[in-house]
């Protein structure tokens, strides 16, 4: 396990690069860090207006997308080698920012609010936009082939929008009064994880049945994760825990394999580097790597 160190407040946000090679976090200070993950060397620090909600990358591993619950969203330009980034654009007054998601074709940055849902083109940021309004929202997804873009928020539902026109195509009830907080679907579509209020829910999208719902934390899921080859599930929730379970393609939720207590307080994120050897996970005292091999 490897403490990355420079963080002074709650880490509320987490991504890596589609290279592998660095991880992006976000804290409550405003400040968006980029590291090196295999010498854990902190390679840049961007500041934004307030607490951070959300970061990503793009598929192509150009570009990186963060906002922040003051209503910033900062799209910029990274150097993968350097991890240095130089903003393109930026937007202010969005509402609180918890999520952002661009399309897996990269075409389409998508960011989630409060207020308002919100997709821009990424190559002509200000000249393609497109609003909706949007309740309490947590989570944005895409599905992995780019038709569907899943929304979550606190509801006992999952609503699922065209990318395009971002209007309700359909909807998946999970029952849970308290909303959930994560999404995350194998590489296939074919299955998604949920991370609830009260546990972890995992369904069959395309029959639109639940396979498996489980609670092994005393408190609220923060975040789910499914590793890029579906045979391990993260789960990681308010009670400073990260449980890992072994799982399968199918949806089959098996052992736990692991359960860590890093002592970072209340967790908020959880993920996979893009070959599934590594995870991270952010929360209220820092940010942790380690090896789930």
């Amino acid at each position: 396990m490897r403490r990355l160190k420079g963080h002074r407040g709650d880490v509320q946000c987490l991504a890596f690069h589609p290279g592998g090679r660095i991880l992006a976090t976000g804290d409550d200070g405003g400040f968006v860090r980029i590291w090196d993950i295999l010498t854990g060397e902190r390679l840049f620090v961007e500041t934004l207006e307030g607490m951070l909600g959300a970061v990503a990358f793009s598929p192509c591993g150009n570009y990186l997308a963060a906002g922040t619950y003051d209503g910033q969203v900062s799209f910029c330009r990274i150097n993968p080698e350097t991890g240095v980034v130089e903003e393109i654009e930026d937007w202010a007054y969005q509402g609180r920012i918890t999520s952002i998601a661009f399309s897996p074709d990269g075409m389409w940055l998508t960011w989630l609010s409060y207020s308002t849902l919100m997709r821009v083109e990424v190559q002509r940021t200000y000249q393609s936009q497109r609003r909706e309004p949007s309740g309490d929202g947590f989570c944005i997804r895409y599905t992995p082939d780019g038709r569907l873009l899943a929304r979550t928020g606190l509801s006992p539902r999952v609503l699922f929008s065209d990318p395009d026109t971002l209007k309700e195509r359909r909807r998946l009830t999970h029952g849970e009064s308290s909303g959930c907080w994560s999404v995350a679907f194998t590489a296939d579509g074919q299955v998604m994880a949920l991370g609830l209020g009260k546990g972890v829910q995992v369904w069959n999208l395309a029959e639109r049945r639940m396979l498996k719902e489980f609670n092994e934390h005393k408190s609220t899921v923060s975040s789910v994760a499914i590793s890029p080859d579906a045979t391990r599930l993260l789960t990681a929730g308010y009670d400073n825990r990260v449980n890992l379970y072994a799982f399968s393609s199918s949806g089959t939720v098996g052992e736990r394999i692991g359960s860590y207590f890093w002592r970072l307080g209340r967790l908020f994120e959880v993920g996979f580097t893009p070959d599934g050897t590594l995870a991270a996970a952010g929360g209220a005292r820092g940010v942790v790597l380690w090896d789930v091999e």
